[in-house]
């Protein structure tokens, strides 16, 4: 009982100290962000806090229901983990092109016109990537990620070496055979409820067979779930289990996860941890060997790895290697994923735009078997299908990026003439979603998931020629589907390709609609569709379609 008591007492005095220093932290935030002259908005707990991440949904939908206006503030705006979705450019547009939203532990700077986003990321020396941020994905060893300066270099000469044009290939050929059973397990069920699983599936064995080298067969949802079997895990279900569960371990580690007094399912994730880095060492030897007697092996992500940092000596450890393999996966896989998810619904809204896709595909690919497709003649004349990622990406776009000052002050010279004198450990974010969305760089119809705009013709004529199409460059920072500046993604071209492939070969022989409801017609299927698409994207780690099982698809043979 007493040491009840004593408990009691000390949670009893930790809540109002903790609740006292953050308001005495939040009133010091708030005294040097009003220094810089921009509206600023308090947030009374930072949105990127892991507790809060979990329970300020709930609290924002809560406040939201008061009467009389009362749940129209700056909680229900601002402070929960991807506020800016429903904005969009609402925020900017009410408090500027500039604005801080300021919390116990961070000023937040968020930029939202194109021109100031340009000169903050060309200057990365005063705006470094914040590696506290990214520290939790270095599960298997340091990464990419997190790293900083000459060793970020060096990090990134060496993956960018593993994005050749044979890994480019392997990557092509797994998206059309894996696209292709994609497509014939879906015309096989008389509705889809599980495009989420299905895609995760897809980009997973894509991923395995260019970064690893492991084939698998295509199996949907309903065909093979995969399941944990004690420590004899395969490469697959090690990969998957932790894709599956990465947020988990993230935050909690590897070594964690070992403690026997944990319940089971712990128990099962450490066992694919240890199974899966069993899997990376037991490639990186053999390819180590490989590379010292001068074999030539197949290429991969994980063997051009091996054999570049084998090649300049010292120049990346067995950890990082494992490391970044991890980072590969984690990025590659569940951005692709979600991609995917929005693409087919927003085409089972758009049944035109689909046929604007077939006639492409038709047009390039003709009647050549999937074999004949050749990834550099083909994938440039495919304008119309990455039109279809761009667009997608435009509006919903899983990650963002944010940069910070760490600690140096700074200056950056706005758009319209300003000057901002930025303090240390300011967040500087580059507004994505507000500058894809605003109408005065994407139109009135800014909001309208329209593909066409991204392309444009040489042709005067009024039907011009496929081949005459041209895709958009937009202005610089208006679109950062893979971020942009030196730390920019470098898997982009990895994933167009394994994007294009995959809607080329879908879209060539299915087509895709919504399941209509008893009594509903067919347009107003089509417009819950898109409906369910802006009400039920939220922010978990990424942006993605929450609950697609609740919104059905139908697809059929053309």
């Amino acid at each position: 009982m007493a040491i009840l008591a004593i408990g009691g007492a000390v949670v009893l005095f930790a809540i109002p100290a903790y609740t006292l220093h953050s308001a005495i932290c939040l009133f010091q935030n708030y005294q040097i962000a009003r220094k810089l002259g921009v509206p600023v908005r308090i947030i009374p707990v930072d949105h990127i806090n892991p507790l809060w991440t979990i329970v300020s949904g709930r609290v924002a939908g809560l406040l939201k229901k008061l009467p009389f206006g009362l749940g129209d503030n700056t909680i229900t705006r601002y402070n929960y983990l991807g506020f800016d979705i429903p904005l969009r450019w609402k925020a900017h547009e009410d408090l500027g092109d500039v604005f801080i939203l300021c919390s116990p532990a961070m000023i937040w700077l968020y930029l939202g016109h194109p021109d100031d986003i340009t000169s903050m990321l060309k200057r990365n020396a005063d705006f470094p990537h914040n590696s506290e941020l990214t520290a939790m994905l270095d599960v298997f060893g340091p990464s990419i990620g997190s790293a900083q300066g000459a060793h970020w270099k060096k990090m990134r000469k060496l993956m960018g070496s593993c994005f050749n044009d044979p890994t480019f290939e392997l990557v092509w050929r797994e998206s059309i055979a894996q696209a292709k059973a994609l497509g014939q397990y879906w015309c096989s069920q008389s509705t889809v409820n599980t495009v989420d699983h299905d895609t995760r599936t897809l980009s997973l064995n894509v991923m395995s067979r260019a970064g690893f080298g492991k084939s698998y067969a295509f199996k949907g949802h309903h065909e093979a779930q995969v399941k944990l079997k004690g420590t004899s895990l395969s490469y697959k279900e090690a990969l998957q289990s932790i894709l599956e569960n990465s947020i988990m371990i993230m935050v909690l580690g590897t070594k964690f996860l070992a403690k026997p007094w944990l319940p089971h399912a712990f128990k099962d994730l450490h066992d694919a941890c240890t199974a899966f880095e069993a899997y990376m060492t037991e490639l990186y030897e053999k390819e180590k060997l490989a590379s010292a007697e001068g074999r030539v092996s197949e290429r991969n992500l994980m063997t051009s790895l091996v054999r570049a940092s084998q090649q300049e000596k010292g120049s990346m450890s067995e950890s990082e290697i494992y490391g970044n393999m991890f980072v590969f996966n984690f990025a590659g896989h569940d951005t692709t994923a979600h991609t995917f998810v929005w693409i087919m619904y927003f085409l089972a809204a758009n049944p035109k735009v689909q046929d604007w896709i077939n006639e492409e595909v038709e047009h390039v690919l003709g009647t050549r078997p999937e074999q004949e497709w050749d990834l550099k003649a083909d994938l440039p004349r495919l304008k119309r299908c990455l039109s279809i990622v761009f667009e997608t990406l435009r509006l919903y776009s899983p990650v963002g990026m944010a940069k910070w000052t760490d600690r140096n002050a700074t200056t950056l010279q706005l758009v319209d003439g300003r000057t901002l004198h930025i303090p240390p450990k300011t967040m500087v974010v580059p507004s994505h979603i507000s500058v894809q969305s605003d109408p005065r760089f994407w139109g009135p119809d800014s909001l309208t998931w329209r593909p066409s705009r991204w392309i444009q013709s040489e042709s005067a004529s009024d039907s011009p020629n496929i081949d005459d199409e041209m895709l958009l460059t937009p202005r610089r920072s208006t679109f950062l589907g893979w971020s942009d500046g030196v730390r920019d993604c470098p898997g982009r071209k990895f994933a167009q390709i394994e994007a294009a492939a995959t809607i080329a070969t879908v879209f060539k022989d299915w087509r895709v609609s919504p399941v209509t409801r008893p009594g509903e017609t067919l347009g107003a299927a089509k417009q819950r569709v898109l409906d369910f698409i802006e009400e039920n994207t939220g922010q978990v780690l990424l942006v993605q379609l929450l609950h697609p099982e609740r919104c059905p698809l139908r697809f059929e043979k053309r």
